[in-house]
């Protein structure tokens, strides 16, 4: 399959939507439609400078997959940061492109307007997609750490069963100040 990849447009609101669905069915998540139309509002509005999607379309010019971005600034930068925030590619699709073009897509968008760099998550346990994000970018050690201020519940946002942590609490007094753990060193012969 030939995958080309343009600018998501009015005419994709279907798809997408249908794309989008299998999306949160994927990550176990039911967002209000309020958020699903703002989202798609928003990828739309030229004025919106800060989100922009594109789309993967197989040779029929049938859409297989898109990709959500979100753009930001950064105190550690004066250039801007893109988060790559949704990917999806149908998956009847998959293996065949689609997922590598919309990365390409982004990161070509990113050379062009001069950002900083992407970046992007994904759950642990989502082997195929990390197999592919292995090929293309450098996983970090970095932890992410969330504070949920929704009135509606979110499964991206709850908290897993296990966490490992870089932080151990004190021991010591309250116990309500956390600490960073210290690497254990080998004293030198």
């Amino acid at each position: 399959m030939t995958v080309s990849v343009r600018d998501v447009t009015p005419a994709d609101e279907a798809r997408w939507r249908e794309l989008w669905q299998e999306y949160l069915v994927f990550y176990e998540n039911d967002l209000p439609a309020a958020v699903t139309d703002t989202t798609w509002t928003r990828l739309l509005d030229p004025g919106e400078k800060a989100m922009f999607g594109f789309v993967a379309e197989n040779d029929d010019g049938a859409v297989v997959g898109f990709v959500n971005c979100v753009l930001h600034l950064n105190t550690w930068t004066e250039k801007t940061i893109c988060y790559l925030e949704d990917l999806f590619v149908d998956q009847q699709a998959r293996n065949q492109g689609a997922g590598k073009a919309l990365i390409d897509a982004v990161r070509k968008r990113g050379h062009s307007d001069g950002w900083h760099r992407v970046y992007w998550r994904t759950g642990k346990t989502n082997t195929r997609a990390r197999g592919l994000y292995d090929t293309l970018a450098e996983g970090t050690d970095w932890v992410t750490y969330e504070i949920s201020l929704l009135t509606y519940p979110c499964a991206i946002l709850r908290k897993p069963k296990t966490r490992k942590t870089l932080f151990s609490a004190n021991r010591r007094g309250s116990g309500s100040r956390r600490q960073p753990r210290r690497a254990i060193t080998k004293p030198a012969s």
